[in-house]
């Protein structure tokens, strides 16, 4: 199996289990009526930065023989983030079309109390507002999780690539 096709399937693998974790811990917040509680949801972070690390040691040394340099190390992160993403924007996705329609409208609602806050006239609020219930809609909502993963995947993906990189040792006689 060539190299580029190990990376995406490795990528593949790692990012929807991952991205199947933090759908199992979202399907947990939303039963147990925790969905709103911003502490619980920041261990969706750190469940991207655990999936990301181990995607990207196990593709260096299971895969890639030990060694590993910035750039493929980079691009396993993007990658598993991406695969990440997809997955937990297919559950969002059936979350507010079908599930449940009402954490749409609450969202919706939360929304607007935001923009209210922000002392707009009350035309160019009202203009706002129907902008907004024009474009959130659950694949806009879908879409942003898959955006926000993958630019947080990123950032974190460069630090990943610079803990776990490893080059050729440069002494070594070949």
């Amino acid at each position: 199996m060539d190299q580029k096709n190990s990376q995406l399937r490795h990528s593949a693998k790692y990012g929807l289990i991952t991205g199947g974790i933090i759908v199992l811990f979202q399907l947990m917040l939303y039963i147990f009526g925790m969905l709103n509680n911003q502490k619980l949801n920041n261990i969706t972070f750190f469940i991207i930065v655990i999936g990301l690390f181990i995607s990207v040691k196990h593709f260096r040394d299971r895969i890639n023989g030990g060694l590993l340099n910035f750039g493929k190390a980079f691009g396993v992160g993007i990658l598993t983030c991406l695969f990440m993403g997809i997955a937990v924007a297919v559950y969002t996705y059936f979350q507010y079309k079908f599930f449940s329609p009402h954490l749409m409208e609450q969202l919706l609602l939360e929304t607007e109390d935001r923009l209210a806050r922000w002392n707009f006239s009350d035309e160019i609020l009202e203009q706002q507002i129907n902008m907004m219930h024009q474009i959130v809609t659950p694949l806009f909502v879908s879409f942003s999780s898959v955006l926000g993963t993958v630019i947080w995947g990123a950032l974190l993906s460069l630090l990943t690539a610079l803990l776990l990189k490893r080059d050729e040792n440069p002494l070594l006689i070949k």
